[in-house]
Formats: C-alpha cells, sequence, structure tokens
C-alpha cells in the first residue's frame, strides 16, 4: 500500500482513494471525494453527514468507510482487466466504520 497526501493550503481539498488488482495491477476501485475540512469555504456539510451536526465526520475516515464498501464488493474485489477475485481487504482493525457509526450516534 502507498499513501501519498498533498494538503491544499488554500481552498478545496480533494482526496482519492483507489485499489489495484494484486495480478496485473489494474485499477479495481476508486473513490474520489471533498475532504475540504469543516469551516473553510468549499467544505460540504453533507457529503459525510448532515448540515445540522454538532460533531462533523471525518472526512478521511467517512470516506476510507466508503471505499472499504466499495472495495469489499464483489464488483470492487473482480478485476475487469483480468478477471482475478481479489481478496477481501481486512476492514475492522483500521476501526473506520465504528468511528462512522458512533459519530452518527452522537449527531
Amino acid at each position: 500500500m502507498t499513501i501519498t497526501q498533498h494538503q491544499s493550503e488554500t481552498g478545496d481539498q480533494s482526496e482519492t482513494l483507489l485499489a489495484r488488482c494484486q495480478k496485473c495491477r489494474a485499477e479495481l476501485a476508486r473513490v474520489d471525494y471533498d475532504a475540504t475540512p469543516h469551516g473553510v469555504e468549499g467544505h460540504d456539510p453533507v457529503r459525510f453527514g448532515s448540515a445540522d451536526d454538532r460533531v462533523p465526520q471525518f472526512a478521511t475516515i467517512a470516506g476510507s468507510q466508503e471505499f472499504a464498501r466499495l472495495r469489499n464488493s464483489d464488483e470492487g474485489r473482480t478485476c475487469k482487466e483480468c478477471g482475478h477475485v481479489n481478496p477481501v481487504f481486512p476492514t475492522g482493525p483500521w476501526g473506520w466504520k465504528r468511528q462512522v457509526d458512533q459519530t452518527r450516534v452522537v449527531n
């Protein structure tokens, strides 16, 4: 896995998560999303929650959970190029779903 992050100094913060096939390296799943922080112009309060949330979702965690859901689906695991069915990504240790769910409960 490689994580490359470039933080915008001003304005919108775009993020992308993608997975590649273990066999042929073709792109398997991709999620692009806006991660502009709460309180910064361009922030979308309804992308990962509601406009009236007292505790906004942390976009990187919510985006990661969305990505994992896509990546672990049959469509997100099966390579369109070579047909290889990639293993499920182990999301439990990362805690993304738990944090997103707990933030929803708080709100």
